[in-house]
Order: C-alpha cells, then structure tokens, then sequence
C-alpha cells in the first residue's frame, strides 16, 4: 500500500517536472509560453480526454506509466494507429502482471481464492476463464469500495460518476478517476456498442451473446481494468478517506 501511494504522488511529480522541462525548451527556442503554472494546469487537465481515449479500446492506465506514456498512447488512438496502442498495452502490462497480482492478493484477501483461479486460468491460456473472472471481480471490487457497480449506466454514463462527483475536482485523484465515469468499450451498453472497436464487452461476454473474445490481449485488457479498480481506485479512494 505504502509502495503505491509513492507511485501515485510519483506521478504527479512527474506530471510537474515535465511541464518545467517543455516550458525551459519553449524558452530556450524564444517560444511564447504561458507560466509554469498554466502549464502544469493544461496538462492536469488534459488528462481525462486521454484517459478516455484508451477507454475506448478497453486499456486502462497504470500509475507506472508516464504522463508522456499516457499521452502518447492515447494520440495513437485518436489518429487510428489501435495497433500501435495494443502492443504497447500487451507488453507493458504483461510486465507488470506479476506485482498486480500481489498487490491484489494484499488488498483483497477475502478474494484472493478467485484471483488466483483468474491468473493461473490467465497464465495457461484459459483466457475465456479468466477474463470471466476478472470482468465479474473488478465490478465486485467496485462495489465494496464505493457501493456503487463499475458497469451500471443512466442515460448512458456510469452511475460510478455520481460518486466520483463527491471528490475534489482539482485534485489529482479526480482527474485519473475519470476513465471509469466515461461509457467505453468494455462497460458500454448493447445499444452503444458499434461505436467501439474491440470483443471485449462485460455485457455481451456475461450474458452468453460473445463467443470470440477469448484471447491474451482481452485477458491483458481485463487485467489492467482490475488493476485500475482494484489499485488505483482503491489507493485514491482510501487516502480520500484520510
């Protein structure tokens, strides 16, 4: 736990010194910049749309991935280049795959007996049960940290915004949280669908309609959602509480 929340106040001090070092770059080359300050703010702000763009495809963020990560991944999608957005997603959260599953099994005992069917089933090739298991665990996670489901929508967006609004909107928390109060490909509804790429939707796999999405890059994509909830949601929620 104490691991990770450095990872969280690493990020936003990475988020601070990249916007000093490209306003130094913007000076040295006489570009008119605004001050620090501004750009700090611009950047923070920036934030949520590239995280929504990644929600598209069904990635989610990691707090070990750079601001410059996060950023350019996301520019990948929006000029279409989703391939170049999976390889980098495949590998980076295969790499991480291990301490995921660690820090999960620590934050979540009680869960701990299906995790580990989820990544043994993950680490075999199974990957229809595990991605099962790793949709239905992190809308589980959800719950029991704010009581409200990941996948339920009105009026097509997540009820889990009407909790999310409860935060600090200028705070670090609330800009990183927002990938999960926007409609994407894994939590979109039935009628919402065709406007996203991609096999891997909670509500086609859960109730039987999908049959083809039973792949290591779905496995992978289920992964960093359950990381998403089960770490970054539950590290923010839990320092909120402080």
């Amino acid at each position: 736990m104490e691991e990770f929340q450095q990872n969280l106040n690493n990020l936003q001090g990475v988020f601070t010194k990249f916007t000093q070092n490209l306003a130094k770059i913007l000076e040295d080359i006489n570009f008119e910049v605004p001050n620090i300050g501004e750009l700090i703010r611009i950047s923070f702000e920036q934030l949520p749309e590239s995280l929504k763009e990644l929600n598209k495809h069904g990635w989610f963020m990691t707090l070990e991935m750079s601001p410059v990560e996060i950023h350019t991944v996301s520019s990948y999608s929006v000029n279409g280049n989703l391939d170049k957005v999976d390889d980098f997603f495949v590998n980076h959260i295969s790499e991480l795959n291990s301490s995921i599953e660690k820090e999960l099994y620590k934050n979540f005992p009680l869960r701990m007996k299906i995790l580990k069917e989820g990544f043994q089933a993950h680490r075999k090739g199974n990957f229809h049960s595990s991605i099962l298991i790793f949709l239905s665990q992190s809308d589980g996670i959800c719950r029991d940290i704010t009581g409200f489901k990941l996948y339920n929508q009105k009026k097509g967006k997540p009820i889990i915004k009407k909790y999310l609004e409860e935060l600090d909107h200028d705070s670090f928390a609330y800009k990183i949280l927002q990938q999960i109060a926007e409609p994407g490909l894994i939590n979109s509804s039935e009628r919402d669908l065709s406007n996203y790429n991609g096999s891997l939707n909670r509500h086609e796999i859960m109730h039987g309609i999908s049959t083809n999405f039973g792949n290591v890059t779905n496995s992978l994509k289920a992964i960093s959602l359950l990381n998403y909830v089960g770490r970054i949601l539950w590290t923010c929620i839990k320092d909120d509480e402080k």
